[in-house]
């Protein structure tokens, strides 16, 4: 039993040493996933590369795989219900299904979007111009189809080969007519696609029990598109559903789901239109790069959920923590009655307490992200604003230092979720401290990720901690790496 614990042990710290070393290389590694996310804005022709998994809103150039001129064009619907159409100025006369045309009047692009399975595509944009705009001297047709493994028959009647089939790919099938004389294209059209991303699997309770259903459905809840990385053998980690605490999850998402604020304005195409909505805690909104590491991805998911841990539990499952305290007392509420650890329990030559350098502390944080509501074009958020009265404190606490980070927001493609994590970025740097600490047998309960309290007279300690790393020494002792946490530190 303790040679298993030691090994699970030394898992942890592979799997959950997350939070504070994340803190640290954040704004690296948010800039690369930036760069990497403008590859999937512009439409790509003639390269191989790898096809993106999208949860929640996005807008994807996609990749052209064919295209091919014909003088005439047939008309045909597409193949199946689970398919879309957009079509502006090109329909054959009536009685006919047939436009004849000048020579290489008309332009059939073949474009792969992303992996399949989404909800949808809600507008397409052709070289910046909406697709139905009045004046655009637009004149296509679009199918879309959201899940592959099927030709389309405008495609094949057109003389594209039926073997495009676009397996496990959500894609497009397209026709331009083409002003021969004038022309409205500058070679092939660049298209963007507005997405709405992967349907997945959510959780039921049911006294006490949980779950998996069986039935797909859109959802932005970052633990369910976690949970749905994680099951994937396509294009995520291939776990089975037994090796999921879904317990874990379901907590996790409904905490996700808490309302923080209601009413709020929202515009652009992907939510149809200028209305409002009531704000969720956390929304996952990204574009996975499925040539990265599974771990890579991983994080970027949950980066958009705060202070989040993913875990590995004693029973060989992996789980999801998501807290959001709004007070001490709902703190403590979520702290185990075991887990309260006094000098009593701690073996005093093995405390170490670790302070944010001056390099992590900040007192001001501009987060860059695409604002869905502009059709996903840049956007910049500050916390807290330059001179209120927050940042005019800050500054009084460091001396007059003006210590600024910018980060990019990826999986965030609001405002309202940037300025929040502006907001926890800047607290969380000013606040939070890392312990090193070996308990006695009690802490052999714990797990990584769990919320424990510490209250040392002689080291003048009194503060709640997240279990970050452990380990279990030959006599039953418990050595743990924790950091600290406030609800103070989080934003809403």
């Amino acid at each position: 039993m303790v040679a298993k614990l030691v090994i699970q042990a030394v898992m942890f710290v592979a799997s959950t040493a997350y939070q504070l070393q994340q803190q640290k290389k954040l704004k690296q590694a948010q800039a690369a996933a930036a760069d990497a996310r403008k590859g999937f804005d512009l439409t790509q022709s003639g390269v191989a590369t790898n096809l993106p998994v999208v949860y929640g809103k996005q807008k994807l150039g996609g990749i052209n795989t064919k295209h091919k001129t014909v003088d005439s064009y047939v008309e045909s619907a597409a193949g199946t219900t689970d398919s879309q159409t957009f079509v502006e100025n090109l329909a054959p006369e009536s009685g006919s299904n047939t436009i004849t045309g000048k020579k290489n009047e008309f332009l059939l692009v073949q474009t792969a979007l992303c992996y399949d399975g989404i909800e949808s595509v809600v507008h397409i944009d052709i070289n910046d111009v909406h697709y139905n705009e009045a004046d655009a001297r637009h004149s296509q047709r679009h199918h879309i189809y959201k899940t592959g493994g099927q030709a389309d028959p405008m495609a094949i009647a057109n003389g594209l080969p039926s073997s495009n089939r676009f397996t496990n790919t959500a894609y497009c099938s397209a026709v331009y007519r083409l002003d021969r004389d004038d022309p409205q294209y500058n070679g092939i059209p660049t298209t963007q696609f507005f997405v709405k991303g992967m349907k997945v699997r959510k959780i039921t309770e049911s006294g006490g029990n949980y779950t998996l259903n069986s039935s797909r459905e859109y959802s932005n809840n970052p633990a369910y598109c976690l949970l749905d990385y994680l099951l994937s053998d396509i294009y995520g980690r291939g776990l089975s559903a037994s090796e999921i605490e879904l317990k874990s999850f379901y907590d996790s998402a409904q905490v996700c789901d808490t309302i923080v604020t209601t009413g709020r304005s929202v515009g652009g195409y992907i939510n149809g239109t200028n209305t409002t909505r009531d704000i969720p805690l956390f929304e996952c909104n990204i574009a996975l790069d499925t040539a990265k590491t599974v771990r890579e991805n991983i994080n970027e998911i949950m980066d958009t959920m705060g202070q989040a841990e993913l875990t590995w539990t004693t029973q060989g499952k992996y789980a999801l923590s998501t807290l959001y305290p709004q007070s001490a007392s709902d703190t403590q509420a979520l702290v185990d009655n075991n887990h309260f650890f006094t000098d009593d329990d701690v073996i005093r030559d093995n405390v170490t307490i670790t302070y944010q350098n001056a390099t992590q502390r900040k007192n001001l944080c501009t987060v860059s992200f695409v604002n869905e509501h502009e059709d996903f074009k840049s956007d910049t958020v500050t916390w807290p604003q330059r001179y209120s009265s927050v940042h005019t404190q800050y500054l009084v606490e460091d001396n007059q230092l003006p210590l600024e980070n910018q980060v990019s927001g990826i999986g965030i493609t609001d405002p309202y979720h940037a300025t929040a994590m502006a907001e926890q970025l800047v607290r969380k740097s000013r606040a939070s401290y890392t312990l090193t600490l070996t308990v006695s047998r009690k802490g052999l309960t714990l797990e990584p990720g769990d919320l424990i309290k510490v209250d040392l007279a002689i080291d003048n300690i009194s503060d709640y901690f997240r279990v970050e790393t452990m380990k279990v020494l030959e006599d039953l002792s418990v050595e743990l790496t924790c950091y600290q946490f406030a609800h103070t530190t989080l934003a809403w």
